[in-house]
């Protein structure tokens, strides 16, 4: 098991205003041990042996989410990406948000 908390350097503007292109970002990797992600949640993924980071926006009984990044004109979302199994989630960013 890894250390629960993760540093990730956000790289792009899919998330802005929420966080910004190279922005240090803490991740919980514990966050979804024990609960389900919820709507609203901003997560940080893995697909094709790269991290995205991006809001839940449905949560599938499937085991699976669709995400999609606050800045619509500038994100690939689960349309492009497919959807987002629940075990592709690295965990839960801890972003204040304004």
């Amino acid at each position: 098991m890894s250390w629960p908390i993760k540093l990730i350097k956000i790289k792009g503007h899919s998330m802005q205003p929420t966080i910004q292109d190279g922005r240090l970002i803490l991740v919980n990797q514990w966050a979804y041990i024990f609960k389900k992600p919820r709507i609203r949640d901003i997560a940080v993924f893995r697909k094709d042996n790269k991290l995205f980071c991006k809001r839940i926006t449905a949560v599938h009984t499937d085991g699976y989410c669709t995400m999609l990044g606050d800045n619509e004109s500038d994100s690939l979302d689960s349309r492009e990406l497919g959807k987002i199994r629940f075990d592709s989630i690295l965990g839960k960013a801890c972003v204040k948000e304004r």
